[in-house]
This record gives structure tokens, sequence and C-alpha cells, in this order.
């Protein structure tokens, strides 16, 4: 009986001291994060008495404290949290690139800069300045155009690197998880403690849950699979490897081996799947439909009106010719001009020698009504321009006593468009390529400010294109719309986020009141283990007191 007496306590003993090992463990690990509480699990020995009496206690097993449909919860909302940050850090990336309102430097307000521009062309057609203000006007707004298509790109580029990132990651992660399933199989097989592998485990597939949403289901051997929508990432110890797909001009995250698709839905990785298949390239549609609608709405317009230029005009005979040429003297900024004409034989030729023989200081056209155009190539020495003198004057019908003054002229070339834009459908196409037109850069004369039957002072069709701010199919409504829709998709993404900490930090609580450490409950557990161990010492004490008693009574 006395051995029996000394077995029992020893067992207890060794069950006491694996308890409050269990004990110090949870502690230790109470901030861990992903770590799951063990709980020492006691049982009675077998009896080894025939007459039935138990041979005291034994540690049956090493549990961890875990409830399955908890931690997947805690998982899926790891997962939604991720993609509701993410896409808030995209919308919110989104909005840096179009600050509304922004002063002076914002493309809403270089909008309206533009269009009152066009009224100072109103008021004097004939003037070079307003014209040219124009211009600059529409080169910064279009500046403007083209930086934000170009801010929209490199989101994309940069979105695109980051996916590949997080499929890098995940490929990593899911090449773990394969390792530690065989070790967790082979430390079962053998009866070894596998909670620390467990553990670590649990931590990655934690961690895979962020970049992309993975349902997790353990096996009876310990192992887990993930699965992503129905595609096996990790199955025991396989390893389905993950690529990242835009061939088709859709971005998709694969399965290498077979090259499905996988149906991302959650985990940061969905969220940059949104992002370049739908959200930056619906910004990049809108911005286009701007670019389209500035385009269309001034060219239009401009093609209605007609252009005067300052220029000297002759009623030239249109057989006019000469075996010798001739000479012509001009003048402009104050200062006089001498050229030599060469033999011309027709209108044309002449035109061409004049440019010659000024070194392309000099054009000359003929217009609709057979008249020679002679102009600076210079707009602002056109308005300066004369001719003085010259033997060629006889042939533009002028006398070379009455020296010719810079007249307005109607142009007889085709109304220039302000605008040029790319027809592609590529979204961002229109947005990343609209500029002004090189010939209206270069002669601000080229805008049409004057209606037909107008004449050079004429500038009501300017004012109607200042009129258009704001029309209803125009190029601001069209900004004020995106404007406003980005406003609501940040709102919405600041919302959802809102809503996804809120859920994540919920379920991850009540998961963690069931799986994780209560320092309180754990120093309650490690006294009754103290306890019992020293109830099990008092007991081989006694024991072994009464033994020697007994021996010295003999």
């Amino acid at each position: 009986m006395g051995d029996l007496g000394m077995y029992i306590a020893a067992s207890g003993l060794d069950a006491a001291r694996t308890a409050m090992d269990a004990v110090a463990e949870n502690l230790a690990n109470a901030d861990t994060a992903s770590y799951v509480r063990e709980r020492v699990n006691l049982a009675a020995s077998p009896s080894l008495d025939i007459n039935g009496v138990g041979s005291g206690v034994e540690v049956a097993s090493i549990s961890q404290v875990a409830n399955a449909v908890l931690a997947a919860t805690a998982l899926a909302g790891q997962s939604s949290l991720a993609y509701a940050s993410t896409s808030q850090q995209i919308a919110q990336s989104i909005q840096g690139i179009f600050p509304e309102p922004n002063g002076s430097s914002g493309i809403s307000t270089q909008l309206s800069n533009f269009w009152n521009s066009w009224d100072q062309i109103a008021a004097d057609p004939t003037a070079l300045a307003p014209r040219t203000e124009v211009v600059a006007q529409a080169q910064s707004l279009t500046t403007s155009l083209n930086l934000a298509a170009t801010d929209l790109s490199q989101l994309a580029v940069s979105t695109t690197s980051q996916l590949q990132q997080v499929v890098n990651q995940v490929n990593t992660y899911d090449t773990q998880v394969a390792q530690l399933n065989s070790q967790i199989i082979q430390a079962k097989a053998t009866g070894a403690d596998a909670n620390s592998l467990i553990d670590q485990r649990n931590q990655i597939i934690t961690d895979l849950g962020k970049y992309i949403g993975v349902t997790s289901r353990e096996s009876q051997n310990g192992s887990v699979s993930l699965s992503v929508g129905g595609v096996m990432l990790v199955q025991d110890t396989s390893v389905t490897q993950l690529a990242l797909n835009t061939a088709s001009g859709v971005t998709s995250v694969v399965a290498k081996n077979a090259g499905v698709a996988l149906p991302v839905t959650s985990g940061s990785a969905a969220a940059y799947l949104k992002a370049l298949n739908t959200t930056i390239p619906t910004y990049q549609s809108y911005l286009d439909g701007v670019a389209n609608d500035l385009a269309n709405t001034v060219n239009n317009q401009l093609s209605q009106g007609v252009a005067w230029y300052p220029a000297i005009t002759g009623a030239v005979d249109p057989s006019t010719s000469s075996t010798t040429g001739g000479s012509l003297s001009v003048s402009f900024d104050g200062n006089t001009y001498n050229y030599s004409i060469s033999a011309w034989s027709s209108i044309t030729q002449l035109e061409q020698n004049i440019a010659t023989a000024s070194g392309g200081q000099l054009t000359a056209t003929t217009n609709s009504s057979g008249q020679l155009v002679i102009d600076a190539t210079n707009p602002e020495q056109a308005s300066t321009l004369e001719i003085t003198g010259g033997s060629v004057l006889a042939a533009l019908g002028l006398t070379q006593a009455v020296p010719a003054s810079a007249v307005q002229t109607q142009l007889p070339a085709p109304n220039q468009p302000m605008f040029e834009v790319s027809t592609s459908t590529t979204p961002g196409a229109a947005a990343s390529s609209i500029s002004v037109n090189p010939a209206v850069v270069n002669n601000p004369y080229l805008i049409a400010a004057a209606s037909p039957g107008g004449g050079p002072s004429d500038g009501s069709n300017a004012q109607a294109m200042a009129n258009l701010y704001n029309s209803s199919n125009g190029p601001d409504q069209a900004y004020a719309t995106m404007i406003g829709e980005l406003g609501a998709y940040v709102q919405t993404a600041n919302e959802q986020a809102q809503a996804a900490t809120s859920l994540s930090t919920s379920a991850t609580a009540v998961n963690q009141a069931v799986s994780g450490v209560n320092i309180d409950q754990e120093m309650v557990d490690m006294l009754n283990y103290q306890q019992a161990y020293q109830a099990s010492a008092k007991v081989i004490s006694t024991v072994n007191t009464m033994i020697t008693s007994l021996m010295q009574a003999v």
C-alpha cells in the first residue's frame, strides 16, 4: 500500500507540474498574436491493484482551446478589413490627383479661367494679347489634364506592382503552411507536442488572410487545406503557386498549374484587382470625357466662325509673271528689310519666291478672292507690317507712292481647331494626349473669333465661345460630375473601412475570449495546480513518515 501511495502521489506531482508548465506557456504568450491557449487534460491512471484501487492521475493530452467557427469568422473579418483598408487607400490616392477645390491650380478653376479669357478676345478681336492669353489658358488646362491622366496611369502601375508583391507573399506563405503541415503530421504521428507548430501555422494563415481571403479546413492528420473560391492552394504538403495575368487586358490572379483565375473577393488582393479592372479605368474614362468634351465643344464652335489676320492684301493679276523678278521693301517692328524677288511665271511661284527671298520672315498666300496676302511669319510682327516700296508692288496692284498698311484679312484656309486629341478608346488616351494645336500656338490670329459676314472687328464667335461656360454637355459639367462621383466614392470607402474595422475587432475579440489567454484565469489555475502539487508532496511526505515509523517499530 505504501508503494501504491507513493506512486499515486508521484503521478499527482507530475500532472500538477505539467499543468503549471502549460499555464506558464499561456502567460508567456498572452500578447502573442494567433496564440491558442493550451489546456492540460487529466485522467485517472489505469488501476494496478487487483481490487480496482485507483493508481493516480495522468496527463491524457495537452490540447488547444479553439473554436473553429469563431476562428474562421475572425479570419474572414481580417480579410474584409484588409480589403476595405486597401480600397480606402486607393480612393484617397485618386482623390489626391483631383484636389478640388484647389484655388488657381484646380482643373475646375482653370476651366473657368479659360472660358473667361474668351471675353477679352470678344472685346478686342484685332489685338494679339487676348488671343495669346486664350492660348496660354488652353495650354495650362491641357497640361493639367495630361498630368492627371499620367498620375492615374502611374497609380495603375504602382497598384500592379503591389498586387505582384501580394501574389509573391501568398506563394511564400502557402509554402510555409505546407512545410508546417509536414512537421505537424510527423509530430502527431509520433505523439510529440505539435502545439507550437500549430501556433506558427495559425499566425501565417492569419497574415495570409489579410492578403487574400482563404478558407481553412483541418484534416484528421493535423494538416490544414487552404482554398480560395474552391481553388485549392494548399493540401497537406502540396502547394499551388499563383501568378499575375494581365495578357487579356483584365488583370487576374491565376493558378499556375491550371491557369484558372481565382475568384478573389476579399483581402488586399481583391482591392487591388478591383482598382485595376474597374476603379482606375472608370476615372480614366471620366477624365477622357472631360478632354473630349473640351475639344469637341471648342473646336465645334470655332468651326462656325471665321478668322481674320493682319496682313497686306494685293489684287494681283492671276496671270502675272516676270522674267526679271523685282524688289520688295517691308518694315515691321521698326526695321526695314529689302528683298530681291526672283523671276516668276505664276502666282504660286511668286508666293514661293517671296517666302524664299525673306528667309521665311514673310508668307505669301492667295485668298478665296484671288488676292495675294502677304504677312509676317511672326504674329507680333504681322500687326506692324508695312510694304514701303519695290518693283513688285505693281504686281500686287499697289503703288509705291502710297505705302500699304497692314489690314485684317480673312484667311483662305479652313478654320484651325484649337485642341487635338487622340481617338483611341484605351482608357486615359484622350486625357493624356489632348494638346493645343501647334498652328494656333504659333499664330493666335488663327482663332476664328468672328462670325461669318463679320469683319476684323467682329468678336461675336469669341463671345459665343465664352457663353459656353458650364454648358450642360460641356467639359465643366463632365468634370463636376466626376468630382461628385469621386467624393461619394471616397466617402463610401471611408465608411466601409470604419465598419470593417468594427466588425473585425468584434470577431477577433469573441475568438480571443475563447482561445486567447485570460491572465486572471491563468493565475487562478496556477494557484490550483500549485496547491495540487503541494498536496501530492504532502502525501509523499506523510507516506514516507508512516513507513519510517513502521520500520522503527518492528
